[in-house]
């Protein structure tokens, strides 16, 4: 069996993965935005640390309310 080899020295990052430019700055950039798209808002990271502290039973109700 082949043994399978892999590049250890470039890390795969979104937005540098798919870039279509040489250019560091541009692929920077790209990745930059992806982050901003995925973090949470304030609000959002606020619903989230109360859904973690809430009991298993109010979790539960939560996630009735929203159809889970």
């Amino acid at each position: 069996m082949e043994e399978e080899e892999f590049d250890t020295g470039q890390l795969e990052l979104p937005g540098l993965a798919f870039s279509n430019s040489n250019d560091l700055t541009v692929a920077l950039d790209e990745l930059e935005r992806e982050i901003s798209r995925v973090q949470l808002s304030d609000e959002e990271a606020e619903l989230l640390r109360r859904f973690r502290k809430a009991t298993e039973d109010n979790r539960r109700m939560v996630l009735q309310l929203l159809g889970r």
